[in-house]
Parts: C-alpha cells; sequence; structure tokens
C-alpha cells in the first residue's frame, strides 16, 4: 500500500489545511503489513482523519481516538514515553518532553489523558484490547508493554512474555461518534470525567451490579443471561432486579462503555469481509478495592439476543458516580 506524503513543518492540527498539503515534494512511503490484521488497523486509524473540517479540539470533536489509542500501545520505541508524545498532537493536547524521563510513558499517559477530559474530551482508551490485563497503577489503562525497538511489544501474561497481537480481542470502536460534545443521541455513547493527580477517572455512569458464581462451561457452549463470562474466564451474575440503598456503591459492578463491532477471523493475521462484522457492547468489570474507589479487574463482551438490545437493558439500571483508578498508588505529577 502506497500513499502519497510531503515532509512538512506544522501542528498536526494544520495538516489537512490545503495551504500546507500544498508545501514540500511529495514522497511515497511504503507500509508494510504482515496481513489483513495490519491494514485494518491502518485503516481504521485513518477513517479518523478523513474529514478535514472535522475538528481536533476534545470537547467538540466527533472523532473517536479509540484505534489512535490502540495503535499507539502495539508500537515499540527505545524510548517508551515516545508512544505518548507520538499522538498527543492529534488531540489537540501539547505536552513538554522535558518534563518527563524516557522511561515514564506511565506519567506522561496520565498527563495527556488528564488533559483530553479535563478539557472536555471523552475517555476513548476504555476498552482497549480487553485480554490484556489493567495496568496496576491506573486500571482505566492496560498494562504498558516490554517494548524492544527492534521487536514487538510484548506484555506479561501469568509470568510469561506475550506478543501484542496475540492478545488483540478484535473488538473496534466505531471511527467516529453519532455527535459531537455531551449532546449525544444515546447519553451513555461515550464517558466523560476528570482525572485527579492519582490517576482516578471519576464520571457519572448506569451500571449493574454483579456477583460472582461457579458453573461449568461444556465446549463450544455459551452461557445464557443473566451469567457474562468475563475475558478473564471468571463468571458473573447480573443482578438488576437487586434493590439496595440509592447512596450505597456496588462492591462489584459491570459498566458500560459503548458499541464495538466484532471482526470475525479467517486466522491469526487474516479477518473475513468487513461485512459480516457483529455488533457488541463492551463492559468494564469493576470492583471497589477502597471506600469510594474502584479498579477494573476485566471486561465482558455482549450481543444484542432473545429481541433485546444491550441499549434498552442499560437504561433500566441505576446510575452511579464512580471514581475508576489504581488499585496500586500512583505518585501526584507534582
Amino acid at each position: 500500500m502506497v500513499f502519497n506524503a510531503c515532509p512538512i513543518d506544522s501542528p498536526l492540527s494544520d495538516w489537512n489545511k490545503p495551504e500546507i498539503i500544498a508545501v514540500g515534494t511529495p514522497v511515497d512511503i511504503k507500509i508494510f503489513g504482515k496481513g489483513h490484521a495490519d491494514l485494518f488497523a491502518l485503516r481504521q486509524a485513518r477513517l479518523n482523519f478523513q474529514n478535514s473540517s472535522e475538528t481536533y479540539q476534545p470537547a467538540s470533536t466527533r472523532r473517536c481516538y479509540s484505534m489512535v489509542w490502540r495503535c499507539a500501545l502495539m508500537r515499540t520505541s527505545s524510548r517508551p514515553v515516545d508512544m505518548v508524545f507520538s499522538i498527543m498532537g492529534l488531540m489537540d493536547v501539547s505536552l513538554n518532553p522535558k518534563d518527563f524521563d524516557a522511561g515514564d510513558r506511565l506519567k506522561a499517559t496520565l498527563a495527556l489523558a488528564s488533559e483530553i477530559v479535563n478539557k472536555g474530551g471523552s475517555a476513548d482508551w476504555l476498552g482497549m484490547p480487553a485480554k490484556i490485563p489493567p495496568c496496576p497503577q491506573m486500571s482505566t489503562f492496560p498494562q504498558f508493554a516490554k517494548t524492544d525497538v527492534a521487536g514487538s511489544a510484548e506484555y506479561l501474561i501469568s509470568g510469561k512474555w506475550c506478543p501484542g497481537r496475540s492478545l488483540d480481542d478484535w473488538f473496534f470502536a466505531s471511527s467516529s461518534w453519532t455527535s459531537a460534545g455531551k449532546g449525544e443521541i444515546w447519553p451513555w455513547e461515550r464517558l466523560y470525567g476528570n482525572i485527579d493527580e492519582e490517576g482516578y477517572l471519576s464520571f457519572t455512569r448506569k451500571a449493574c451490579i454483579v456477583t460472582p458464581v461457579t458453573v461449568d462451561i461444556p465446549r463450544g457452549q455459551n452461557l445464557e443471561w443473566p451469567l457474562l463470562e468475563a475475558t478473564d474466564g471468571t463468571v458473573w451474575q447480573f443482578q438488576e432486579d437487586f434493590k439496595h440503598d440509592s447512596e450505597e456503591l456496588p462492591e462489584t459492578a459491570a459498566v458500560p462503555l459503548w458499541r464495538f463491532s466484532e471482526q470475525p477471523k479467517l486466522n491469526e493475521y487474516e479477518i473475513a469481509d468487513i461485512a459480516f462484522s457483529m455488533r457488541a457492547i463492551k463492559f468494564m468489570l469493576i470492583k471497589q478495592h477502597a471506600e469510594g474507589r474502584f479498579s477494573i479487574v476485566s471486561y465482558f463482551y455482549a450481543h444484542d439476543e432473545d429481541g433485546k438490545t444491550w441499549k434498552s437493558r442499560v437504561e433500566e439500571w441505576k446510575e452511579y458516580r464512580l471514581s475508576v483508578g489504581g488499585p496500586e498508588p500512583l505518585r501526584p505529577l507534582t
């Protein structure tokens, strides 16, 4: 695949302007991929920027940056912090590289995420490949990879380093939201809030109390509602009819994210026709580890079934004010 490009010295937010595009000498960029997966990721990321009139400002853009975050998650570099600097301009954020050590990717990620949501943007990074365990200090993000500029991003799973590609869940968010800002047709499409210096994301969201259950799942058989299996293999029962004090926070709960598309795979590197993708929704499985503070322990996927959409289910759930991060302490930015 070949794209035309030109070297320019302008902010990323100006790249789509005609007067900028006309500057410089065009060059060919060859992008090599091992299979359909690479091209699909590229396609999804490019869809974010095909509309040159779309704003980059977090509070008013319709762009969904889920795939941009996802691509940064799988990148490699000799300086881990560069994975954050490489995407910040796409989100209208400018961090000072002098404020961060070369290996302090966690601190830089917190700074970038804080700038986005505290400017009115949405937390599009939530739900990134759910098979990657949550970051111990900031569980709204997956753990950060061990990177080698000459190799692949690897993640520590049960004491073993695994390539990031093997942990991809093949559930992808759309490239754009249905509307800009906080006026969505369905108010739980995007997730807004604020982030404190300890990395906790606070937000108001519908949620359902869930409780763990022990059940044997025959091979090839799916669980039936109200049971769902989380990505870590645990099974949970959704307690939609549970009644409790209106001010009481649940110990464990499922929090809906937004609509995703599941891409059927032909093999490890190739996907089936995009036309056969299946609509699904992702949920965060959160657990209260301290008074009023939660951490993400896993995720659920669910498809619409039995004539009832997950959208209609969620609308009947109780709304909570939640603070999600940790569970391990994080040093403040200052």
